[in-house]
């Protein structure tokens, strides 16, 4: 999963539906854990923005 942090508000929605608390806040940008992440996709239907994308096959941390 990749979140554009162009477009991130850090509303927090996406990781307030993570099922696998794949998502959190590290140096005042919301980051994913892609080890963690299994690109269910809840995520992308929260966000109110549209920042969200999945990248399959992704396994680094990515910031969002």
């Amino acid at each position: 999963m990749r979140i554009n942090k162009e477009l991130c508000g850090i509303c927090m929605a996406c990781a307030a539906v993570c099922p696998r608390s794949a998502v959190n806040i590290m140096e005042h940008e919301a980051v994913v854990d892609n080890q963690i992440c299994n690109d269910c996709g809840v995520c992308l239907k929260v966000c109110p923005v549209g920042a969200v994308t999945i990248e399959k096959g992704s396994t680094a941390q990515h910031s969002i």
